[in-house]
C-alpha cells in the first residue's frame, strides 16, 4: 500500500487512535490492551515518513520521587513520574526494553513488568507505558516536522500527547491522529479526551485536520469479554457503531472485511448514548466497596481481613477501571470509545478465550497491528466511494459543542 506524507491541508476522511495508558480493564467486563489506536497510528507514520520508533534508551529516576524518561532513536524524549516513586530494581526491570520497537506500548510495558493494573495500583509500569507512548509521539513530530503537529492532551491531571497530522494512503488524503491518554503519577486512567471526543487539547490538532467533521475509522484496542470470546477460536475484529454513529463507515468496513475474507463480529445491538449509564456502574461499585468496608470494619480474624482486602484489591485494580476512564457527561455524549456521534465506527479486536486462559490479559503482535491495516487499507476505498452518504449521516447527527 502506498503511504506518504501529504501536501493537504486536511483529508478527506479521518483514522483516530489511542493509547489508554494503564487501562487494562474495562467497562463491559473488558479486558485488553488498550493501545491498537496509538498502534496503528504510529505504523502509519513509521510508513510514511520512515520512522524507526525504536526505544535507544531507557533512563529511570530511581528513588520515592522517581519515574522513566524514554528516548527513541528519532530523537523523542517522553517522561512520566511514578506516585510511589521507582525502586532499583524497577529500573533494571524497565531496562529491558531497550532496543524493542515503541509502537506497541502496553506489550513492551508488559514485557518490563510482567503485568499492569490501574486505578493507582501499579503506578511504575504505568509510567513506564506513558514514556514509552509519549516519546514514540515526540519522535514522529520531530521527524516529520512543520506538517505534523503535537500538543499536551489538555485534561487537568494528565500528561499525555496528541500528535496529528494528513497522509496521502493509496492517494486519498487522510486526517490522522494519535493519542495517550494517561493521568500524571501513572495512575491511569483518565480518558475524557478518547477516540476523536472534540475537547481539551485534541481541539488543537482536530480543528486543522477538520477531523471533527470528517467520517473516521476509529480504532480501539484488542479484548477479551467472556460473551464474545466463548465461541472464537481466533481473533476476530470487531465493528462497533450504534444507531448513534455511521452506519456507513461500519459498512465500508465490513464489506472490506468480507472481500479480504477477514474474521469479524459486526454488532447489531450496540447500545445507543444514555445518560446516566457510567453514574449507575460508580454507584454500583461504590456500594460494593462499603459492603467490603464493613467486613473489614467487623473483621476480628487476620483471615476474614486478608480475604476482605484482597477482594477490595481485585474491585480497585480491576473493576475500578471500569468506572474511572471517562466523566459521566463526556460518557453520556461519546460513549466508551470516545466516538463523537454521527462521525465514526469502531474497529477493535477481540480475543479468543483459549488465549486469555493461557495470557491472562490479551496483548497487541505485530500481526495484529497487520491485521488491522489490511481492513483499514482495504476499507479506504469503500469509505471514499460513499463519502456523500457519509458526510450527510455526519452532518445530521454530529455536533461539536464543547463537551
Amino acid at each position: 500500500m502506498d503511504i506518504k506524507l501529504s501536501k493537504e491541508p486536511f483529508g478527506v476522511m479521518g483514522i483516530t487512535g489511542h493509547a489508554g495508558c494503564g487501562h487494562v480493564h474495562s467497562n463491559n467486563g473488558y479486558v485488553q490492551d488498550d493501545s491498537g489506536g496509538l498502534a496503528v497510528i504510529l505504523t502509519l507514520l513509521q510508513r510514511a515518513a520512515g520512522l524507526s520508533l525504536r526505544i535507544r534508551r531507557v533512563s529511570p529516576i530511581v528513588g520515592i520521587e522517581g519515574g522513566f524518561e524514554v528516548e527513541t532513536e528519532d530523537g523523542g524524549l517522553g517522561r512520566c513520574f511514578a506516585r510511589r516513586g521507582v525502586t532499583p530494581q524497577e529500573a533494571d526491570l524497565a531496562r529491558a526494553i531497550e532496543g524493542e520497537s515503541a509502537i506497541l506500548t502496553q506489550a513492551v510495558t508488559f514485557k518490563a513488568f510482567g503485568r499492569m493494573y490501574g486505578q493507582g495500583c501499579h503506578e511504575a509500569a504505568v509510567a513506564l507505558q506513558t514514556a514509552v507512548a509519549n516519546a514514540a509521539m515526540d519522535g514522529a513530530a520531530k521527524k516529520i516536522g512543520p506538517s505534523c503537529r503535537i500538543v499536551d492532551e489538555g485534561v487537568p491531571g494528565n500528561c499525555g500527547k496528541i500528535i496529528g497530522t494528513v497522509l496521502d494512503i493509496a492517494g486519498v488524503p487522510v486526517s490522522v491522529m494519535g493519542l495517550s491518554n494517561a493521568t500524571a503519577g501513572g495512575l491511569g486512567p483518565n480518558e475524557d479526551a478518547e477516540g476523536n471526543a472534540y475537547l481539551a487539547g485534541k481541539k488543537d490538532i482536530m480543528t486543522p485536520l477538520r477531523l471533527h467533521r470528517l467520517p473516521t475509522f476509529l480504532v480501539e484496542g484488542k479484548l477479551y469479554s467472556r460473551g464474545l470470546s466463548a465461541p472464537l477460536t481466533e481473533n476476530h475484529l470487531f465493528l462497533r457503531a450504534s444507531e448513534d454513529d455511521n452506519p456507513v463507515v461500519r459498512q465500508a468496513l465490513a464489506d472490506a472485511a468480507a472481500r479480504l475474507n477477514l474474521p469479524i463480529i459486526v454488532n447489531p445491538k450496540e447500545p445507543k448514548r444514555a445518560q446516566g449509564v457510567l453514574r449507575q456502574a460508580a454507584e454500583k461499585l461504590g456500594e460494593s466497596i462499603c459492603a467490603l468496608g464493613e467486613r473489614l470494619k467487623n473483621a476480628r480474624t487476620s483471615s476474614e481481613r486478608v480475604t476482605a482486602l484482597a477482594e477490595l484489591a481485585v474491585l480497585v485494580s480491576q473493576d475500578g477501571g471500569g468506572i474511572s476512564f471517562m466523566s459521566d457527561d463526556v460518557h453520556a455524549v461519546v460513549a466508551g470509545p470516545g466516538a463523537m456521534p454521527g462521525t465514526s465506527t469502531v474497529i477493535s479486536m477481540v480475543a479468543p478465550e483459549k488465549s486469555v486462559a493461557h495470557d491472562v490479559v490479551p496483548l497487541l503482535t505485530p500481526g495484529d497491528v497487520e491485521q488491522y491495516l489490511r481492513l483499514i487499507y482495504a476499507a479506504i476505498p469503500n469509505l471514499v466511494a460513499s463519502l456523500p452518504q457519509a458526510l450527510d449521516h455526519l452532518n445530521r447527527t454530529c455536533w461539536t459543542k464543547e463537551l
